[in-house]
């Protein structure tokens, strides 16, 4: 009668056709009977009429708020859309295994539970019948059972919540209005030993994927209750080892910028080889580089091979005999490096041979002339790369007589007190020669000159290096932070197979960290010596810009 006002032309659509119709509002099928043939058809299977579990274990969770038994699959019915019916068809029902783990029935066990918890006993039985204990407990009994409630033999947390709350939210527990009031929402109690298996059920079930802190926290405080909820869920997230192995960190690197301080020129000095490099026509492929902190004098060979005795070799007679032995030679850990000639060279000259970390190629200060150099052999050597040996002098020339921003001097000046003749210099009128020999006095005068200059100018270096230092520590450590470790400590460390130019560059869906290892040794405030706790691999020296501490998870007291 009510649409008889309204101009209406109804069609019937067959329910194969309307397949978008919201299937919660049909009725569950108990039996099949659009025609004979399929009545005789149910009869040759079954007289029992079809029912689909599934949804009945849904209704029966509904009313009686239980969780069906461990290790049961719930097939859901997944109808088959076909066009035609037939009683093959009807029967044709895909399942869709929904796997339970053991532990998601935990309802009963934690209800059986409370009541074996030593702590919740006097009070359960308070509740259930009404048994008070010690005088002595009695008033904190009465201060509890203010704030918690026994349903169907189970301890729940009372929560009083604001009116405003409760309007905008939906309580997480069926609960009966009559039991109940609206501002009050109850969460299950949790023994201690059932905790460990919530924050599990929480965090590393497939369903809740692994998500922080703060989401896993919501999902456990709106249904359940214990005391240092939040301090648990943040250790057991902090030591779930799949997020420590697989996920990024938000922090900063650790490790504070340490500079190397030199005093003098040739103290310390630094070694490398660049290359494979195209293949000159003299036979060379790789660049031995040697730097010295102080002054920042380079000095470039070209080689034919990376051996170590011809290193070794070049070393002692290009460098050593040239200019002073030093008291520090820093490199990485190439084997040309870590071969017993250098080291016995090394030994015999009483020179402490520092390497770097591995995977930190930064800490030596040779990486940085290589990105200098490199683009000007290409730059120089664009239309015949076979001839870039020949340019090195040119380019050592030019480095060796431009301004250092560390020194705000040339190395050529400090090494020598005076600037060298460029080709720019051929511009200008020529410096008058010297046809008469100097004196005895001209030379003590010169010495003098050469000492007051040149004192001056290296106290004016040191100054000026700290300074340099301490910029670029404050700028570098603006982007780190303070990490130390102790012997004995369980670490993390990057995977080194996906380091590069150290920052770390993966596989996609691979490790980000590998271990854990546990330090052996402490080297330095930055470099740490590591053993594998499984393997017993050993890798040093490491640094803590590749470290990350290993956090383990301790039982609930």
């Amino acid at each position: 009668m009510q649409i008889a006002v309204y101009d209406v032309d109804i069609q019937h659509r067959p329910g194969v056709e309307n397949t978008n119709c919201d299937a919660l509002s049909r009725a569950p099928v108990d039996d099949l009977s659009n025609s004979n043939q399929v009545i005789a058809t149910q009869e040759s299977y079954d007289s029992s009429p079809i029912v689909d579990h599934g949804y009945s274990l849904v209704l029966d969770y509904l009313r009686h708020s239980s969780l069906p038994p461990p290790q049961l699959v719930i097939p859901i019915s997944l109808s088959n859309i076909t066009t035609t019916f037939s009683p093959i068809s009807s029967y044709s029902i895909s399942l869709a295994n929904i796997h339970f783990g053991d532990n998601i029935r935990l309802y009963e066990d934690i209800r059986t539970a409370q009541w074996k918890e030593t702590e919740l006993l006097p009070l359960l039985n308070y509740l259930q019948n009404q048994q008070l204990p010690d005088a002595a407990e009695q008033s904190k009994i009465h201060q509890q059972a203010s704030c918690h409630r026994l349903v169907d033999g189970a301890l729940y947390r009372v929560l009083h919540l604001p009116r405003s709350v409760v309007e905008n939210s939906s309580s997480s527990v069926a609960s009966d209005s009559r039991l109940f009031r609206s501002h009050e929402q109850l969460r299950l109690v949790i023994p201690t030993s059932k905790i460990v298996e919530l924050l599990s059920l929480a965090h590393d079930h497939a369903t809740a994927a692994h998500l922080g802190r703060r989401k896993t926290l919501y999902r456990l405080s709106n249904r359940f209750y214990w005391p240092h909820m939040r301090r648990d869920v943040e250790a057991y997230v902090r030591s779930c080892k799949l997020c420590q192995q697989f996920k990024a960190s938000t922090q900063k690197p650790g490790g504070l910028m340490r500079p190397i301080v030199v005093n003098e020129p040739w103290n310390t000095v630094g070694i490398d080889l660049t290359g494979p490099l195209p293949k000159t026509r003299r036979g060379n492929s790789f660049i031995l580089v040697v730097i010295d902190y102080f002054t920042k004098w380079i000095e470039l060979f070209p080689l034919a091979n990376t051996k170590a005795k011809t290193i070794a070799q070049v070393f002692v007679d290009e460098v050593l005999c040239r200019f002073r032995f030093p008291v520090r030679v820093i490199s990485d850990n190439g084997v040309q490096f870590l071969s017993n000639i250098f080291t016995n060279v090394c030994l015999a000259l009483d020179i402490k041979h520092q390497r770097t970390p591995l995977y930190h190629p930064q800490s030596n200060l040779c990486e940085r002339v290589n990105r200098t150099i490199k683009p000007l052999l290409a730059a120089l050597t664009y239309n015949d790369n076979k001839s870039w040996d020949i340019k090195l002098p040119q380019i050592a020339f030019a480095l060796l007589t431009a301004l250092s921003d560390s020194t705000e001097q040339s190395p050529a000046f400090l090494m020598f007190d005076r600037h060298p003749r460029q080709p720019l210099d051929l511009c200008l009128p020529s410096p008058a020669p010297l046809d008469q020999s100097p004196t005895e006095t001209d030379l003590l005068d010169y010495r003098k000159q050469l000492l007051a200059d040149l004192l001056p100018a290296y106290a004016s270096t040191r100054e000026i290096l700290d300074i340099s230092h301490q910029k670029q520590a404050d700028q570098y450590n603006q982007y780190h932070r303070s990490l130390q470790f102790e012997p004995d400590d369980l670490v993390w460390i990057t995977a080194l197979s996906g380091i590069a130019m150290g920052k770390w560059r993966g596989k996609k869906l691979s490790a980000r960290r590998e271990g854990p290892y546990r330090v052996m040794e402490r080297l330095s405030s930055l470099t740490y010596s590591l053993i594998h706790t499984i393997t017993g691999q050993e890798l040093s020296p490491i640094h803590v810009n590749c470290l990350e501490r290993y956090y383990s998870f301790n039982s609930i007291d």
